[in-house]
């Protein structure tokens, strides 16, 4: 017997929230985080590598529904961040900085 493991789901801006696309300016969303992170890194220039030694994520999320979420969240995206930023090709357009 198969079974069907896809899901779908649909976004929707909140409800008075104002964005204009072609101009990537205004808010999509009615809420909002805060957060700072700051990082002691050790990079080998001659080996090309780099370490981690030390982060400190502060986040303000508000009241929260439920903190072991909250915090695995945070460690998540602190995670994706580091490697998008050390693993990835990343280019930015010296223009605008996008």
């Amino acid at each position: 017997r198969r079974v069907n493991l896809a899901a779908h789901g649909y976004f929707a801006a909140s409800k008075g929230a104002q964005h204009d696309w072609s101009r990537r300016e205004g808010d999509i969303y009615r809420y909002f985080t805060y957060g700072v992170c700051a990082v002691d890194v050790e990079v080998d220039c001659v080996r090309g590598t780099h370490r981690v030694l030390r982060a400190d994520v502060l986040m303000d999320v508000g009241e929260s529904l439920n903190a072991a979420v909250d915090v695995g969240q945070v460690e998540g995206a602190f995670v994706q961040g580091v490697g998008w930023l050390t693993c990835e090709r990343t280019r930015f357009d010296a223009r605008d900085g996008r």
